[in-house]
């Protein structure tokens, strides 16, 4: 009958074991990675040509991006400086290269407080873009993602023309963009941004029309630590659709142009938990979204203690089990 009893005791001790080993297995293991899902090359047309004539530059804080806004909640708006007052954004099919220009109300401005930045969509889902800056005399290419390769091109750039300054032109090779078999969509948008202090001159060219053209709608807020409420720097904000993304500045703030359309926005930062929010916005609205970003909490470490109580738990048992067996009956 003991016999019996010992036997159901290690059974039951090596069942908890094989969980708990089962359970470890599972937390350490290596995610699955998702599918690639390619797709189909098709002809597309590279040559594109948006203009924005409104002479709309729009003042903001430096300290967070936002825009300044009058008693109204107006945006204000500035025609000067006229090296940012972007008027044009084209670009071309050169065959084995495409050229991309850019063209501002005054001249082109090569200082390292002045960016100019085109980005430029190649994918009908806009999972990867890539972002072409022109800094100071110096011009980069990256795409969107972390740890992008960057590809200089100041060689391939040109400043002002035969009849204007204002003109600023970059080519790029297909083979940088992919190459033409997995260009699967063309569109671009611009943007030129003057930093100074208190306040900062930005502009922007968009396929959509209007005025403001160059900014047809704005997403801003600030991203914090859920813990204490301190604004998180370089979190990672992007929108589900539209290629739209940006970072949060050293204070946690973060300034997102798009065009009109109902968005989900997801904020990541490397330990911490991702959040999403979504949010909808009209032409020539601003809308602010916060968000509170939670610690990411260390599943696998929460499993090796739970192992760990479980193995000494069994092992508890398993030796005043047989401490119990050895010890002698009393006599009858």
């Amino acid at each position: 009958m003991a016999s019996g009893s010992m036997r159901s005791a290690y059974s039951g001790l090596a069942l908890v074991l094989a969980l708990v080993i089962a359970a470890l297995a599972m937390g350490s293991a290596a995610p699955t990675p998702a599918r690639s899902v390619p797709l189909r090359a098709a002809a597309v047309s590279m040559t594109l040509n948006y203009s924005d004539p409104a002479g709309d530059v729009f003042e903001m804080w430096t300290s967070n991006n936002s825009h300044v806004t009058d008693a109204s909640g107006n945006w204000l708006k500035f025609g000067t400086p006229m090296s940012v007052d972007l008027q044009r954004v084209a670009s071309n099919d050169l065959g084995a290269n495409v050229q991309i220009l850019l063209k501002v109300r005054a001249s082109v401005s090569a200082l390292a407080n002045t960016t100019y930045e085109y980005r430029l969509y190649t994918r009908q889902d806009n999972a990867t873009h890539y972002i072409v800056t022109f800094r100071n005399g110096t011009t980069t290419m990256v795409t969107n993602h972390t740890g992008s390769q960057v590809w200089n091109l100041t060689a391939n750039t040109t400043v002002g023309g035969v009849t204007s300054l204002g003109w600023l032109g970059v080519i790029v090779n297909k083979t940088a963009l992919g190459g033409s078999a997995n260009i699967t969509a063309w569109d671009m948008d611009a943007q030129a941004k003057m930093a100074s202090s208190p306040y900062s001159y930005v502009d922007y060219v968009w396929s959509l029309p209007g005025n403001p053209g160059s900014a047809p709608a704005f997403i801003q807020g600030r991203v914090t630590d859920a813990a204490n409420g301190a604004g998180l720097a370089n979190v990672n904000v992007s929108t589900n659709a539209g290629g739209y993304f940006t970072t949060t500045n050293a204070t946690g703030y973060y300034s997102l142009p798009a065009s009109p359309g109902n968005y989900t926005l997801t904020f990541s930062l490397t330990g911490y938990d991702t959040a999403t929010k979504p949010v909808s916005v009209q032409e020539q609205q601003t809308q602010t979204v916060n968000a509170a970003l939670t610690k990411a909490s260390d599943l696998s470490s929460l499993l090796w203690i739970v192992a760990v109580v479980l193995i000494v738990v069994a092992a508890a048992a398993i030796v005043f089990l047989v401490a119990r067996r050895r010890k002698p009956r009393a006599p009858k």
